[in-house]
């Protein structure tokens, strides 16, 4: 079924994964993924307190990151979507057929339209240099 070359590579792989060396290697990788699993919870809860501590709070800086505020447009889509429809037909534009998000939001802003509002959004930040210093 298969050539020699082939069976001979398998018998020395099964052979390889046989030795104590190559079990300690598979261990060392499987903690590894959960050291890397473990960071990336770890991280994902430390922001997660630093921007439920500035909701409650207001503080921004911590010792290992910081909260920023990014401006947040919230409207309804479908509200949206028919004033870009509407739009497009006045200016014998191609008539949008879906919300173009990224540059509906970037004209709503310029053009200051009534029925979008902005929030502020805080999102965690962890520094890269975790020495202490911000």
């Amino acid at each position: 079924m298969w050539d020699k070359a082939t069976e001979n590579w398998l018998t020395a792989n099964r052979n390889l994964e046989e030795t104590t060396e190559y079990q300690q290697v598979e261990k060392l990788r499987t903690l590894r993924n959960d050291i890397e699993e473990g960071l990336i919870k770890a991280e994902k809860s430390y922001r997660e307190f630093m921007v439920s501590n500035y909701i409650e709070n207001q503080e921004k800086n911590y010792l290992a990151g910081k909260v920023k505020l990014f401006k947040k447009a919230q409207y309804d889509e479908r509200t949206a979507l028919l004033w870009a429809i509407a739009t497009s037909y006045q200016q014998n534009s191609p008539v949008a057929l879906k919300l173009d998000i990224r540059n509906f939001e970037k004209v709503a802003e310029a053009m200051s339209l009534k029925f979008v509002e902005y929030v502020e959004e805080p999102r965690g930040y962890i520094n890269n240099n975790l020495d202490g210093e911000q």
